[in-house]
């Protein structure tokens, strides 16, 4: 089921999204920005596959030792996760910092717009001349917060990485 969510595009259950919005009236509100991204396939996959890379005898040791299965969970595997974790929480962040389309038909207030939104709707036509350098320097300043991110969490990163092709 999981996959099946990974093959389906967001343009195929945007107008479905949009209109289970739409009846909770939830448009312009920062819980509809953030939302359809807490429930994406590819966390639940990512980590599925992260967990079931751990050898099943650090659970069993864990379990002889008479720890608890969430005891189990959350004080031997949880930590030895925090890599593929910082990672799922950094292609979330980037995904989420650059989407563009479901902030546009969520957030038509425009002190509800996302700074992707925010920039597009700065131009008046894509053929502009006047006022590209101002367009381009917003350009770099959205491109900031992504880049300080990335280097504060590129260790983890890297961590993940290494980790999944050791095992």
């Amino acid at each position: 089921m999981v996959l099946l969510g990974l093959a389906v595009p967001e343009q195929a259950v945007i107008i479905a999204r949009h209109q289970m919005f739409s009846a909770v009236s939830m448009h312009n509100t920062y819980a509809a920005l953030i939302a359809p991204s807490l429930a994406a396939p590819f966390g639940v996959f990512l980590m599925t596959q992260y967990f079931r890379a751990i050898p099943k005898e650090i659970d069993e040791a864990a379990l002889i030792d008479n720890a608890s299965r969430f005891k189990v969970f959350w004080k031997v595997l949880f930590p030895l996760t925090v890599s593929a974790q910082a990672t799922l929480g950094i292609f979330t962040f980037l995904s989420v910092w650059n989407d563009y389309w479901w902030p546009l038909i969520s957030a038509t207030n425009k002190d509800m717009f996302t700074l992707t939104v925010g920039i597009a709707s700065t131009q008046i036509n894509f053929a502009q001349t006047e006022g590209l350098g101002f367009l381009m320097a917003q350009a770099v300043f959205a491109a900031l917060p992504i880049l300080i991110f990335y280097l504060f969490f590129q260790k983890y990163i890297v961590q993940a990485v290494a980790g999944a092709a050791g095992r």
